[in-house]
Order: structure tokens, then C-alpha cells, then sequence
């Protein structure tokens, strides 16, 4: 791969560096990580990608890494050496789109192995669909590897970059025969629980043992917090306390708690079904720090021999990030290593499988990929 970065918010800059990549005959592809802090809108990218004959895929997220920056303004951009497989999904949240029959339309032939980039508008309504879809269709024969773009300000806007421009409420997919790694840890551990998700609907939690689901974790947050949480300190206080869906064999599948409604209920990064059971979760800064370690011993791990000097990509959830504050230079410092390019977003949940048991939509989780690109 090439890897070009810049901390300037530039549009005709990136852009620039977009056309310079495409005139060097080995790049065959390019992924571009974009922070929201760039500020920049379809008008200041669409002409310039619609011009791009060299397939492009990446996103807008609240901030990208490189090695162990955290940059607010810029791009990461990587050239790379194989050609990708690309499709654009959406919109998103449309409730009549069949995601297994677009999948099926854009990838008849299916590959035995090799990493599919998954990046999603991390407000769209039906991500859950497409990762279910993307489930039936490839299985666990490949790895996926991802996330969710958008804005910390919880606002819908373009996000996803495409040949077709900035564009928003859509996923896109690229898909490349390389050997790949993948590893999935949060560090979340167990507070109390079990309760049951009574009802719900899609991304909200309505009730928790039959009662109003704020009022249940309330109690919670008071007892283990000592602090008052209302509907209008609910995120800060919540983002120490993630929900954990409980799963046979594995990590808790990590839920973020965002906001309280007025009715009692409660609205989550991604969706919780009725009738499965969760916790309340809690952690510290070594207990994440450890967990990022162990996601990447075990993406290199499951690439196997010759891990030493092939790219990561480190995809976190931003509110790990608000979580640890000053301390995320420290989870920084555990996967970078100075002989490996790392690059990589905080995003807005994170797409993985683990290794290969579970392809998810996670909150609050580390995910790293070590690949030959």
C-alpha cells in the first residue's frame, strides 16, 4: 500500500492527492478517512470524485488515526495494491430495500477468503439488516472489517465517500482477495444483571423486566455511580455504563446508551432486540487499554504467519475515546508499533467478526485488522 496523510482541512488538497494516487499505474484502489472537523460538504468533494476513474471507497468520522495521532483535521489516504470490489448500498434506513438480493446482484461470484471494508452512515436505521445480510450471503468465509461514519453531534449528514460523491444513509462495501486478521475486544465488564429486554424497538429499549427502561438503569446508576442521572446529564454519565447483550461463547455484544426519552425509554447505537437478555456494564482505563492489546494478538493470531510488518487498521469507538480522555494515548501506545504502518477512525460503533464465530455491529469495541494490502 501508500499511505499519504495531511492535517489540513483542504478539499482541493485531498482531492489533489486523489488525482496524484491514481497516476501512479500501482494503485488500483483508494480508501480515504476523512475527520468531521474538516467540514466538508458534497459541494467541496462531488465534482472532484465523479472525476475519479480509480474505484475510492472511506468515510467521515469524528476523528482518524495515524500511528499515534489523533487528527481533528486532514485525511488518511491509502493506495492500494489490488483492485476492490465496490458497491453502494442505500438508501439505508429504507425499509424496502432487500440488502441480500443488491449483495447477490453486486457480488455473483464469492471469493474463499479475503476482507470486505463494511463502512455505514452511522445513523441509518437498518444497519442491523445489512450486517445480517452480509451474514447470509458470505457467511464467515471472509473477513469484514468497519464501522460507522458521521458526526459527534449526533446530526445526519453526507458521510460516506463514493465515485459518486459525499453521500449520506448509505454503506459502502469493497472487497479485496488479500489474507487478513481480525480481532474484536471491549473490556466491559459485568456491574449487574441479567435483565430482560422486554420490549423494544429496533435501537430503543422500551422496557427492562416490565418496566420503563430508564427507570431500571437509573436505579442502577444511582446504586454503583452514587450519582443522579436525569434526561439531561444521561450521556455523561451513561457512557461509563454500556448495555451488554448476553451471547453463548463470547464477549457481551457492547450496546451505547445515548439518550433518555420522555417516555421512559431508551435510545442505543444500534439495535437491542425483545426478549434477549443484557447487563449493565462498567470498566476502567486498564481494563480497555488490555482489551486493545488482546484485539490485536488476536488479529495477528488469526493472520498467522508474517504479521510482523503488514498494516493495521485500527477502527475505535469514539466514545472509548471520551471515556478514557487523556488516557487514550495510552490505548494509542498498545497497538501502535513503530516497524508497522496504523491507521485507522474512531467511529460511530464498529463492524467485525470474531475471527470466525460472529459478524456484529458493535459499540464501545476495539476492532483491528492486520492486512496484506
Amino acid at each position: 500500500m501508500i499511505l499519504q496523510t495531511q492535517n489540513r482541512p483542504d478539499p482541493e488538497l485531498f482531492l489533489e492527492t486523489c488525482f496524484k494516487m491514481e497516476a501512479n499505474p500501482e494503485v488500483k484502489g483508494l480508501l480515504a478517512l476523512l475527520p468531521e472537523g474538516n467540514n466538508f460538504s458534497p459541494e467541496d468533494l462531488d465534482k472532484g470524485l465523479k472525476k475519479l476513474k480509480t474505484p475510492i471507497f472511506g468515510g467521515v468520522f469524528p476523528e482518524i488515526l495515524h500511528k499515534k495521532n489523533r487528527m481533528t483535521k486532514g485525511f488518511v489516504l491509502v493506495g492500494l495494491l489490488q483492485e476492490p470490489r465496490i458497491a453502494v448500498i442505500g438508501p439505508l434506513s429504507d425499509s424496502e430495500q432487500d440488502f441480500g438480493r443488491v449483495l447477490e446482484r453486486n457480488y455473483p461470484v464469492k471469493s474463499a477468503a479475503g476482507c470486505m471494508f463494511v463502512f455505514v452512515d452511522g445513523f441509518a436505521t437498518r444497519i442491523n439488516d445489512l450486517i445480517e445480510s452480509l451474514f447470509d450471503i458470505f457467511g464467515l468465509s471472509i473477513d469484514f472489517l468497519g464501522g460507522g461514519a458521521g458526526s459527534l453531534n449526533m446530526t445526519q449528514k453526507p458521510c460516506i465517500i463514493t465515485n459518486q460523491g459525499l453521500v449520506q444513509d448509505r454503506a459502502v462495501l469493497a472487497f479485496m482477495e488479500v489474507k487478513s486478521g481480525t480481532g474484536v475486544k471491549h473490556g466491559w465488564e459485568v456491574v449487574t444483571g441479567p435483565f430482560k429486554v422486554t420490549k423494544s424497538e429496533k435501537n430503543t429499549i422500551l422496557t427492562l423486566d416490565g418496566e420503563p427502561a430508564f427507570g431500571v438503569y437509573k436505579r442502577v446508576i444511582q446504586k454503583y455511580a452514587q450519582a443522579m442521572i436525569s434526561k439531561n446529564n444521561f450521556f455523561d454519565l451513561a457512557k461509563n455504563f454500556p448495555i451488554g447483550i448476553t451471547r453463548l461463547n463470547a464477549e457481551k455484544l457492547v450496546r451505547d446508551p445515548v439518550r433518555a426519552r420522555q417516555d421512559g425509554s431508551i435510545v442505543c447505537v444500534g439495535e437491542i432486540p425483545s426478549q434477549t437478555y443484557v447487563h449493565i456494564l462498567t470498566g476502567d482505563n486498564p481494563s480497555l487499554i488490555q482489551a486493545a492489546k488482546e484485539a490485536l494478538l488476536q488479529a495477528r493470531n488469526n493472520y498467522a504467519n508474517g504479521w510482523q510488518k503488514k498494516p493495521v487498521v485500527f477502527f475505535d469507538c469514539v466514545s472509548r475515546a471520551l471515556f478514557l480522555g487523556d488516557h487514550f494515548s495510552e490505548e494509542m501506545d498498545a497497538v501502535n508499533n513503530p516497524n508497522t504502518p496504523l491507521f485507522g477512525a474512531l467511529t460511530l460503533g464498529e463492524i467485525a467478526n470474531y475471527g470466525k464465530d460472529y459478524l456484529d455491529f458493535h459499540n464501545k469495541t476495539a476492532v483491528i485488522g492486520v492486512l496484506d494490502i
